[in-house]
């Protein structure tokens, strides 16, 4: 009994640590050299970086060339904190870390008493030296802000240069069976389209029958996801075109959340042109977010829901079907301004298209049946006579 029951915990322990690992995986990182004003490097010095969302704080020792280092960061906005014997005591805020970052930041520290405080707010590290991957961030401000039909996250990626859709004007891919409704095949400055890499908060996100993405997360899920387009590293493995990484939101030390209601409706929609009676469309999507911290300072959650119904009915259109002639059983169609008979022996109904011969002309029309609804009709005409024109037939 007891054997069980540690395995049992053994089984739940490493499920619940497989479940923090995958929530705290990293998706960016921060290094960098400290030196005093005269370029001499400080070794043996402890820097101090803080998640300000979640208050917790990561350290790094200098090398003896000065180097710090930090992995595995979570996105978001850091503090960065550095005392040392003899120099000022520095501090650097608003440092903004995004998914796939490895930024350099170089820190001099003046001579001084550690009373004395040198801060940089807000300092932004404009360009990544340390990596020549062409990348583009969709951070959470675009994510809210930016209108979307259907709510589907991808249609956002095209505003990344060098992205294009591979079907359509919008990449949507609704042909198979097999594939989920929201999948968008993409390509990368000309690239295939099954050679992007898709990530979901470091995990794969690709569909591996058809080596396409997955579908994203709905927006108030997603903090933000980076696509890079050329240049990507060796992470990217078999994706020669490039990649596409999603971060989704996390707990943080304060309770935040969210409702929606989006509604698409046959009463707020205009009738198309060509139709004469509303598409009776009826799509709701509605869902919550909920994220805090479950102990303060330590363990964070936050989870989402969204559901999305449909329902809808094809418009009342107009379309061309065949001459009122044809539905008599007459052999007579118009050509241009002539009349053509076609030959009786002639006439057949076929389920494929066949063509009898290089000078047979086949001609392509619709036959009515009450019971089983319309049926392709494919008549082989080898030799048409033309009748003569007389005043009955004007």
């Amino acid at each position: 009994m007891n054997m069980n029951r540690t395995a049992l915990a053994c089984v739940l322990l490493a499920f619940l640590a497989a479940v923090a690992w995958a929530q705290q995986r990293g998706t960016a990182g921060l290094y960098g050299q400290i030196t005093d004003t005269q370029g001499g490097v400080i070794s043996d010095t402890t820097v101090i970086l803080t998640h300000v969302p979640t208050n917790q704080a990561r350290t790094s020792v200098t090398n003896e060339e000065g180097h710090y280092q930090f992995r595995f960061l979570p996105v978001g906005e850091y503090r960065l904190e550095l005392e040392r014997t003899g120099f000022s005591r520095y501090q650097q805020k608003g440092i903004v870390l995004q998914g796939n970052d490895n930024l350099r930041l170089d820190i001099r520290l003046e001579v001084g008493g550690v009373a004395t405080e040198v801060t940089v707010q807000a300092a932004a590290i404009a360009v990544e030296t340390g990596s020549p991957t062409l990348k583009e961030t969709v951070d959470s401000k675009r994510v809210v802000d930016l209108p979307l039909n259907g709510r589907n996250l991808a249609d956002l990626t095209l505003l990344v240069p060098g992205v294009q859709p591979a079907t359509g004007v919008t990449g949507e891919w609704d042909g198979n069976a097999y594939g989920p409704r929201g999948i968008k095949r993409f390509s990368m400055n000309g690239s295939r389209q099954n050679n992007v890499k898709f990530t979901l908060d470091g995990g794969d996100n690709n569909d591996n029958l058809f080596n396409l993405n997955l579908p994203f997360p709905f927006p108030d899920a997603v903090q933000e996801f980076s696509v890079q387009t050329s240049n990507s590293g060796v992470e990217i493995g078999k994706s020669s075109a490039g990649a596409v990484n999603i971060v989704t939101k996390s707990g943080t030390n304060e309770f935040h959340g969210s409702a929606f209601w989006f509604v698409r409706n046959t009463e707020f929609n205009a009738n198309g042109f060509f139709s004469r009676a509303p598409d009776r469309l009826k799509r709701n999507q509605t869902g919550f977010t909920l994220g805090g911290p479950a102990l303060k300072n330590r363990l964070f959650f936050f989870g989402g829901y969204q559901r999305t119904w449909v329902r809808t009915a094809s418009g009342d259109g107009q379309a061309l079907t065949m001459t009122e002639p044809f539905r008599r059983g007459d052999r007579v169609v118009a050509r241009g301004d002539r009349l053509v008979e076609l030959p009786a022996d002639e006439m057949t109904v076929r389920d494929h298209a066949e063509r009898d011969g290089e000078e047979g002309m086949l001609l392509r029309s619709r036959e009515l049946h009450r019971d089983v609804g319309p049926r392709e009709m494919f008549v082989a005409d080898p030799s048409p006579r033309v009748l003569p024109h007389t005043d009955d037939d004007s």
